[in-house]
């Protein structure tokens, strides 16, 4: 029997992760297997929460802004209303949200998988603890995502400062403003 311990379930790495294994159980690629999810955070995960999902709501209102801007066709460009734009995206996460919940309580009603909607950590290399109980893995898959980290920039505590998070809840905007860090969430964020 293969223990998999997935850290991180409800991120997208780590359903995506869940989905494999169960789909290589049911292809007969894996002759067995115990899956434990494992996650004590929101339903989510980074990209649902405050990574792709929300940055490409927003984006998708300048889109069509800019698109109006260059048809001539058109005339002016409606102004993009920022405050219902930021409500829906919340909308929209909060749908996501309920769908991954859906989709990791759909995976734990299968007989080899159990999901622990807690925290756990390494005891030794073989073993996790969640809660009163010692999993003993074979594999363990960490997909814990990822958080904003503020760099130590000589003057950066003189300043304003505001992670993605905060970024895709504004409703206001500086004139002006540095981005620091241009992974996948700076680039999209950045326009």
């Amino acid at each position: 029997m293969v223990h998999v311990a997935v850290l991180g379930a409800y991120g997208s790495a780590g359903v995506a992760a869940a989905e494999g294994l169960l789909a290589a159980l049911d292809e007969g690629r894996l002759d067995t297997l115990t899956l434990s999810l494992i996650d004590g955070g929101e339903p989510g995960g980074l990209c649902i929460l405050r990574g792709c999902m929300p940055s490409k709501d927003l984006l998708s209102a300048g889109g069509h802004r800019f698109q109006v801007r260059h048809d001539d066709r058109l005339g002016q460009a409606p102004m993009v209303d920022v405050d219902r734009t930021v409500t829906q995206k919340d909308t929209h996460v909060a749908s996501f949200v309920e769908h991954r919940k859906a989709g990791i309580e759909a995976m734990a009603d299968r007989p080899e998988v159990t999901f622990y909607p807690e925290h756990g950590r390494f005891v030794d290399a073989s073993t996790i603890s969640v809660g009163d109980e010692h999993l003993e893995i074979d594999y363990a898959i960490i997909a814990t995502g990822s958080n904003p980290t503020i760099p130590p920039v000589p003057g950066i505590d003189d300043v304003e400062v505001h992670t993605s998070a905060e970024v895709l809840d504004a409703t206001t905007f500086p004139a002006s403003g540095v981005i620091i860090g241009f992974g996948f969430i700076g680039m999209e964020l950045a326009p």
